[in-house]
């Protein structure tokens, strides 16, 4: 050993290290899968994360048409509110143009959710109208006439008098006048 020198381990230890790897050519190029597989996992979650967001986005702007929708068909309910509770016709016996039956009522309301929707980017099938109470009676008008308002001025209530006793405790009887 002594004639090799410091060069020879060099390379004797170098012919064992290829040998090595001579005798085990199945492990070469197990980092690369490793790595490869890491990029992959990685890719896929963040192709997952995207489809998320994509879906919780497309969810909310659906739902904000949705709400649109729901506010058009208010406003129209309360436009046309007093037709709808308008008589049918007029006191000396003609038919009154300006009164609409529930079902139109409705109808337009509906027409004006699909509007607002349409314009919001959402389709008709994509949204749902109803009203839970399109078979309820509608409220008319009462035929009595209004109660008088009351006089201006403070509210007339009975009058009391009160009276402190001194007997040790302050207390207060009532007496109407």
């Amino acid at each position: 050993m002594g004639s090799r020198g410091r060069g020879g381990v060099r390379a004797e230890a170098q012919r064992q290290a290829t040998a090595a790897l001579r005798r085990r050519p199945d492990e070469r190029g197990q980092a690369l899968l490793l790595a490869l597989g890491g990029a992959f996992v990685l890719l896929a979650g963040a192709l997952a994360l995207v489809a998320i967001a994509g879906a919780v986005t497309g969810k909310g702007r659906v739902q904000r048409a949705a709400d649109l929708a729901a506010i058009s068909a208010a406003r129209s309910m309360r436009d046309d509110l007093p037709r709808l509770l308008s008589t049918p016709t007029l006191p000396n016996g003609l038919p009154n143009l300006r009164h609409i039956e529930k079902a139109v009522y409705l109808s337009r309301a509906r027409d004006a959710a699909f509007g607002a929707a349409k314009a919001n980017g959402v389709s008709a099938a994509q949204l749902r109208v109803s009203f839970p109470d399109r078979t309820s009676f509608v409220r008319l008008p009462s035929p009595k006439p209004p109660r008088r308002p009351p006089p201006p001025g403070p509210r007339r209530c009975p009058r009391w008098r009160a009276a402190a006793a001194t007997a040790g405790r302050w207390s207060i009887a009532t007496e109407r006048a």
